[in-house]
């Protein structure tokens, strides 16, 4: 439950920064763009990933050729990447603007970059257990 609680709140929070701040970032106009991107990309990701559940979770067996869960983990798996391709975006824009921070506002332009951070954080977290797995396994 509290997951699903951050899981709305994070993307709420960024949009909310996101819209707020627009035209009040000199430095770089496209941080607040890019922040609304990703909050709707995280909103769009959580709904997606609420349908497969639903389907997956249905009285009938759901296969792999099931047209309408295909459809959704194709679309998933989309979103996925978009927002995969967005963060490094997101890295070039907030960390370019870095030593010009005093032009943006600090909610928005601190928000991105402690998104930023926590981001690389978690993936290298992913990279470390992807590589320990893969090490213990062969």
């Amino acid at each position: 439950m509290l997951l699903l609680l951050l899981e709305l709140v994070l993307p709420a929070f960024l949009l909310y920064v996101g819209i707020s701040s627009i035209g009040n970032c000199m430095v770089d106009e496209r941080i607040p763009v890019w922040l609304i991107c990703i909050a709707s990309g995280l909103f769009l990701q959580l709904i997606l990933e609420a349908v497969v559940q639903y389907q997956k979770s249905g009285n009938r067996i759901r296969t792999e050729t099931d047209i309408n869960y295909t459809v959704f983990n194709l679309a998933l798996t989309i979103v996925r990447l978009a927002m995969f391709v967005a963060i490094i975006i997101g890295y070039v824009f907030v960390f370019s603007a870095y030593s010009k921070n005093n032009q943006c506002d600090q909610l928005l332009y601190w928000t991105s970059f402690i998104y930023c951070i926590l981001g690389l954080i978690v993936f290298a977290i992913l990279l470390l257990v992807v590589c320990c797995v893969a090490r213990t396994s062969s």
